[in-house]
């Protein structure tokens, strides 16, 4: 198989399961084809997680679908720091799901869903804002103008937290 047949990741098909798969420390990077120095909030196109740590309870990759239950810990270059992340995670060519959601920061908390949508994972997370498509439904849930001044710094200043309970 290739990837022009229809699975773009997998392509010879492996079936794998993973009851406990545990990280200590880990980083995921991932830098675009440019020169420029990063951006000093998040920048999409130099992506760089340390600190990863946690563990994925049942992981199964299946034809071109990953998921599992994921417990992890970050941070990631700009400073925005992932404190806990617990879902049961489903990702594949097209998107990354997160259900039964608990995400805290040290100064937000979001729980229930959250998905990103995209047409191709390489080329459309280096263009987040104009090509994923973001799907939430939020129950009992706060975000902090602190976290969000990470992705858009417009905010840094602005030092509210709201309640969130809805979908969008």
């Amino acid at each position: 198989k290739t990837a022009t047949d229809g699975i773009p990741w997998n392509v010879d098909q492996w079936d794998v399961l993973v009851s406990r798969l545990s990280i200590n420390e880990g980083v995921f990077r991932s830098d675009a084809n440019n020169t420029r120095e990063p951006y000093a909030y998040f920048d999409p196109a130099h992506i760089n997680f340390s600190g990863i740590t946690g563990t994925f309870t049942n992981l199964s990759i299946f034809r071109d679908t990953m998921s599992a239950k994921v417990d992890l810990k970050t941070r990631e270059r700009s400073g925005f720091t992932v404190n806990k992340l617990k879902a049961d995670m489903t990702f594949h060519p097209k998107g990354m799901i997160f259900k039964n959601l608990d995400l805290q920061t040290p100064n937000s908390r979001l729980r229930n869903f959250y998905a990103m949508r995209y047409s191709d994972f390489n080329r459309d997370m280096g263009n987040y804002i104009d090509k994923v498509v973001m799907e939430a439904n939020f129950i009992n849930s706060t975000l902090s103008s602190k976290d969000i001044a990470f992705f858009a710094p417009e905010l840094k200043d602005m030092n509210r937290t709201i309640q969130v309970n809805g979908s969008a």
